[in-house]
């Protein structure tokens, strides 16, 4: 039997004379036998006793003088002072005693003061009270609270006695704390210190809680218990003795828990204090000046991302643009009337000097894009001035409500590593060499900041023009949730949409078909029973020509160049319409199937046309995609003046066009829509897609404007139907069809294209990922993209990664 069991044994055989116990024989003799097996499997003798049965019966027969023990706390500063008290069982711990000491000790009551670092554990870095005292989010602290106490428990502390302060915000910290659980977190004004005398003894708990005496007093203290009886009055003091047994005898005890990322990074935003002498930020410029010691360091370099940065001191003097300065109060000169703003501590802040500046409780290197963040009004700034309060007249401290928009952050604040990069990069890299796609851009965004975002290959294997950032692709069924859904969700906010009316309640000449009775949220789910394709672009070709009379001019019939410049028709379009009205439905019993179909959106293009009274493309620029800034989408980026060298190509197209297809959709069917269709047809990099789906994730709103509401969202953003995983136009996690890392959860969402494209949304992680390529260049024929499975490898780890840092 090692030391801690003997410990444990010599223990246990005295509490059952302490507290007086009456066991029958065979209940005394079952504890005794699992008491020795626990020593043996080295298993913590608290287990013997498991329930509140077994506390209530403890508490029964429990003598007066032991239930005013089990509120004696007898201070030790080492384990040769709780050796010295084998019958005692409760302790009040110094700051010297290291955790991994009072670990071992599962019998025991043990509580501990804590000082203002507000720290019970020797193994973690936490906020310390002045840093908690700068944040006011109630839910936040409280989330904070609950970690703490966690913490507290799984250390075998069962109370953290509360530090005393002079700063009124640390204060008003430690009386949240007392709201919070103040059963747990005592204040120390119900302690009563050191032995009374036999009269103040009588009524000791009349005004405290708990007794604490020196190891040297305690035989004092126990005497006196002894003889007073229940003189010593313990007015509704039941609730605490329970609490003292339950922590005595029941281990309740998990693995010490690690702060979350999530919740570090959420403390670390919010700790953040804004002063101004007049309002300044969110700071609107392109430009801005930038005073500091490491002019090209990680502040500087995010800087960077939002605007331009000057950082030589001549160009400094003769911009109006704001002037930053990290750390560093001693400016050079007078910069005039324009923002002087200043980021550090508040011992280093100097009025004379600045009007403005985001004031830190201690530096950490987080803030380099924290900062920057709050500075550009990415995310809010809250957070309280807790010192210093007399430098500060003349200036106001106020919280700042955030614009909305993406910021940027570090890969490796999420989690992502250089390794996890490399691992990223070579994946793609891989898959160039392997022909699945030529090029490709990878964007990702993560609480708000884009953490990813880079471009890889060329746009043709020939390798002359590399992909940019600015390069769009063609986004094929993306299109889909892009544009389609989006102003689906904008009219049925409206109220002129209702997804539970058919098709024929928008366009009466469909109440004769048979499709009479398809209502808009089978439409939107693939649950309608229509075919999954149909080649109506087939029905226009006479030989390899169009039938003469769907060109739009004598012009495009003499130049028949289908990819460079040919209108279809109005009679065409005409045409695809009766065609889509009369085409055949699947077979089925007495309900649809599910069966992913494009010709669906297309109807239902239609539909919201009506509804609108305007073109799609139209709309969608007007309600979305200018208010949003995406000038990198749209339908027929060629009539947008977008050259044609910053457009990835998609296949040669041998049957429709015989012409390679570079700046004109790829579906044969959205082309005869002049490139503008419900199921494909959009034009989109990277950056935009973050943006808009950003906006999704963000309930709706971006920018400060908002364009749909969280409810509409939630809307359309569930399953309507039984074994068919998709929403209203979203499509959603599925582990048979594998179209989304396992790591997802069930809550994201988003959709493919056929071209090679990917937009994806999980709220759990508050992800947006969007991979764009062309992949089907020069033939479309080519699977490689799906078989090497290079978007869900990249997603695993991605998952991996922010799953690990914030645990």
């Amino acid at each position: 039997m090692n030391f801690i069991n003997k410990y444990l044994f010599t223990r246990f055989l005295t509490v059952n004379i302490d507290y007086k116990f009456k066991f029958t024989s065979n209940n005394a003799m079952q504890i005794l036998i699992i008491f020795l097996i626990s020593s043996l499997l080295n298993i913590p003798a608290r287990a013997s006793v498991r329930t509140m049965k077994d506390i209530d019966s403890m508490m029964v027969n429990l003598s007066h003088p032991d239930k005013v023990k089990s509120l004696l706390w007898v201070e030790a500063s080492s384990l040769s002072d709780i050796n010295r008290f084998p019958s005692h069982k409760h302790f009040f711990v110094t700051n010297e005693m290291e955790d991994e000491i009072l670990k071992p000790l599962t019998n025991l009551t043990l509580a501990r003061r804590l000082d203002v670092s507000l720290n019970p554990s020797s193994s973690q870095e936490l906020p310390d009270l002045s840093y908690l005292a700068t944040i006011t989010e109630e839910d936040l602290l409280k989330g904070y609270f609950q970690f703490l106490r966690s913490l507290g428990l799984a250390l075998n502390y069962q109370y953290l006695i509360l530090p005393t302060t002079d700063n009124l915000r640390e204060q008003a910290v430690i009386r949240k704390l007392q709201q919070f659980d103040p059963d747990y977190f005592i204040d120390p004004t119900m302690i009563h210190s050191g032995v009374p005398k036999k009269k103040e003894a009588k009524t000791l708990f009349d005004h405290h809680d708990f007794w604490l005496v020196g190891a040297d007093s305690y035989a004092r203290a126990e005497s006196m218990i002894e003889k007073l009886d229940d003189k010593l009055l313990l007015p509704q003091k039941d609730h605490l003795i329970r609490n003292a047994l339950i922590g005595s005898f029941v281990d309740n005890r998990s693995a010490e828990p690690r702060m979350s990322n999530r919740l570090r990074m959420e403390l670390l935003k919010s700790s953040v204090a804004l002063i101004e002498t007049r309002p300044f930020l969110p700071l609107a410029r392109d430009t801005v000046c930038f005073i500091s010691q490491n002019p090209y360091g990680d502040m500087a370099n995010m800087l960077r991302k939002y605007a331009y940065v000057i950082t030589d001191l001549e160009e400094i003097f003769q911009s109006t643009a704001p002037v930053i300065s990290d750390y560093n109060p001693m400016l050079p000169g007078y910069f005039g009337e324009r923002a002087i703003i200043y980021i550090g501590t508040m011992d280093q802040f100097d009025p004379k000097f600045f009007n403005a500046g985001l004031i830190i409780p201690h530096e950490e290197d987080e803030y380099s894009y924290i900062i920057p963040q709050q500075l550009f009004g990415a995310i809010p700034v809250s957070g309280a001035i807790t010192d210093n309060y007399h430098v500060l007249n003349g200036f106001e401290n106020r919280s700042l409500q955030a614009w909305g928009k993406l910021g940027f952050a570090p890969s490796h604040s999420v989690g992502l590593n250089q390794k996890h990069l490399d691992s990223i990069r070579s994946i793609i890299k891989d898959g160039i060499l392997q022909n699945a796609f030529p090029g490709c851009q990878l964007a990702m965004a993560v609480g708000g900041s884009v953490i990813f975002n880079e471009t890889f290959g060329h746009l043709t294997y020939d390798q002359l023009i590399p992909v940019y950032p600015s390069t769009i692709f063609d986004l094929a069924s993306v299109t889909k949730v892009a544009s389609t859904l989006m102003m689906a969700m904008k009219l049925y906010e409206d109220q002129q949409l209702d997804i539970h009316e058919s098709i024929s309640h928008y366009l009466p000449r469909y109440a004769a078909s048979n499709k009479k009775d398809i209502t808009i949220k089978s439409l939107m789910s693939h649950q309608a029973g229509l075919l999954p394709y149909v080649p109506f672009w087939k029905r226009v070709l006479s030989g390899d020509f169009l039938d003469p009379f769907y060109y739009a001019s004598p012009k495009d019939e003499l130049m028949d160049q289908r990819s460079y410049g040919i209108e279809p028709s109005s009679l065409l379009r005409d045409s695809l319409s009766q065609w889509i009205l009369t085409s055949s439905l699947l077979k089925y019993d007495s309900v649809p199937y599910y069966s992913y179909s494009d010709i669906g959106f297309m109807i239902l293009q239609e539909v919201l046309e009506e509804i609108a009274g305007e073109s799609m493309d139209s709309y969608l620029n007007n309600h979305f995609y200018k208010p949003l800034g995406l000038y990198r989408t749209s339908f027929n980026p060629k009539k947008s003046d977008i050259n044609l060298f910053e457009i990835a190509p998609t296949e040669y197209d041998s049957y429709y066009r015989s012409e390679q297809i570079w700046g004109d959709v790829h579906d044969r069917n959205a082309a005869i829509l002049d490139g503008v269709a419900g199921h494909a047809g959009l034009f989109s990099n990277a950056r935009d897609m973050l943006v808009l789906f950003q906006m999704i994730l963000q309930g709706g709103s971006y920018g400060g404007e908002r364009f749909i509401s969280q409810e509409t969202l939630d809307v359309f953003n569930q399953r309507y139907f039984p074994d068919n995983r998709r929403g209203l136009g979203w499509d959603k996690k599925s582990e048979i069809v594998r179209n989304v890392s396992l790591h997802a959860s069930d809550e994201s969402f988003g959709h493919t294209g056929f071209t090679g494209t990917m937009v994806w949304v999980d709220p759990q992680y508050e992800l947006v990922f969007v991979f764009l390529s062309n992949r089907i260049h020069p033939n479309a024929n080519n699977r490689k993209l799906n078989e090497l499975d290079i978007r869900t490898k990249i997603q695993d780890i991605v998952y991996e990664a922010i799953q690990a840092k914030n645990r």
